[in-house]
């Protein structure tokens, strides 16, 4: 028996190297699974996926998601084309530090972010922008996309020949759906629409689009053949014909808390209402 418990415990010449190579193998897949485990809870373990990030992490996890996935941005991301949000995806997108939004930024000539028909954005605390003269829009929606705003900023996008008519919605270009209920979208510039043009649907229940500029109509907000409601949130200090909202054929209605105030224009400072459906204001 002493024999075969001295065997057994043996620590030198071969047995000896075996069974400290188990042991460090077996220290270093714990080190690798706690360190995981960490990178993908640190921020919110209720989340059903994060990542943390480069261009093209971000877009493998999109790509490859089968479930609503959450990205948490670290840092700033410099993108070399636009992030699209295909159909079927759900995503988020947020930054780590909640008093520290993190930008995504776009490559000139293209939007930031396209949401295809049959995606889902949610916006939770990122900057959407282009840098260094760079052009583009921020979000396009296309029909069937939809974008949900909750909070962060969409800013200092612009688009490069304001008079073309594929030059419109600087902040946001909306032909699916468009739910805001908080954020800012501020600083943008277009032919038309320098905050947001829709020709979907669009709701505004919080947030802000102000110091926006158009240099045909709708500083802020341009809709055509659309539906607009805005129960709360600001429109300000928007520049346009039709300074704050300009409504052509399209239904608006204004219920609620929400404001429209400081806008400046030739025609309409607050709103331009051009052969379309204004609902009774009570606010």
């Amino acid at each position: 028996m002493r024999m075969c418990v001295k065997s057994l415990f043996n620590l030198h010449g071969a047995h000896r190297k075996t069974i400290l190579f188990s042991v460090s193998s077996l220290l270093m897949a714990v080190i690798v699974l706690f360190c995981i485990f960490f990178a993908y809870n640190v921020v919110d373990d209720s989340s059903p996926f994060m990542i943390r990030i480069t261009e093209s992490d971000i877009k493998n996890a999109v790509n490859n998601a089968i479930e609503p996935i959450v990205v948490v941005l670290d840092n700033d991301v410099r993108l070399t084309e636009s992030l699209t949000i295909p159909a079927g995806k759900d995503v988020t997108l947020t930054s780590c530090d909640d008093n520290d939004f993190y930008k995504l930024i776009g490559v000139d000539g293209e939007s930031v972010i396209v949401v295809e028909g049959g995606g889902v954005l949610r916006l939770k605390g990122v900057i959407i922008t282009h840098e260094n003269d760079a052009y583009g829009n921020g979000i396009f929606i296309d029909h069937r996309g939809t974008l949900m705003l909750y909070d962060g900023v969409i800013c200092d996008n612009t688009l490069h020949n304001v008079n073309a008519l594929e030059n419109v919605g600087g902040g946001v270009r909306n032909f699916g759906r468009f739910i805001m209920s908080g954020g800012r979208i501020v600083n943008n510039t277009a032919g038309g629409g320098g905050g947001l043009l829709n020709w979907g649907s669009f709701s505004m229940s919080g947030g802000e689009i102000s110091g926006n500029t158009a240099y045909g109509h709708g500083g802020g907000v341009n809709m055509y053949g659309s539906d607009f409601s805005m129960s709360g949130g600001k429109i300000s200090n928007n520049t346009a014909a039709g300074g704050g909202v300009f409504s052509s054929n399209a239904k608006f209605s204004l219920v609620g808390d929400g404001v429209i105030c400081g806008n400046n224009a030739e025609v309409g400072g607050g709103v331009y209402n051009q052969w379309g459906n204004f609902g009774h204001a009570s606010n």
